[in-house]
């Protein structure tokens, strides 16, 4: 259930948050790191074995796990999402007969 918590925030995250990073600071307050991290970029990159920094309530960046070290993030939590993905939030799914209206 805390794993399911832990990537329910990170999809609302990508939802209200564009993917950006900040110049001059690494200082993060969560990184989520060795997930299949799909994103919704203009490419709908998906990076297999992938991060997530995230700053308060932004995304700061996403990438490839192999480039996170050169980066030199600091986090104050790190959560393994190793054998999960990371993925955005799914909004309205589904659908009620007075809704379509």
């Amino acid at each position: 259930m805390k794993k399911f918590l832990c990537l329910a925030i990170t999809i609302a995250i990508f939802i209200n948050a564009p993917a950006q990073r900040r110049a001059g600071s690494n200082a993060i307050d969560l990184l989520i790191t060795g997930g299949a991290v799909v994103t919704m970029d203009a490419e709908r990159r998906i990076f297999e074995n992938g991060f997530v920094a995230i700053r308060g309530d932004q995304i700061v960046d996403v990438g490839a796990a192999a480039a996170l070290k050169a980066k030199g993030y600091v986090a104050r939590q790190t959560i393994d999402a190793r054998g999960r993905v990371v993925l955005p939030g799914l909004i309205n799914t589904h659908g009620h007969i007075p809704m379509t209206l």
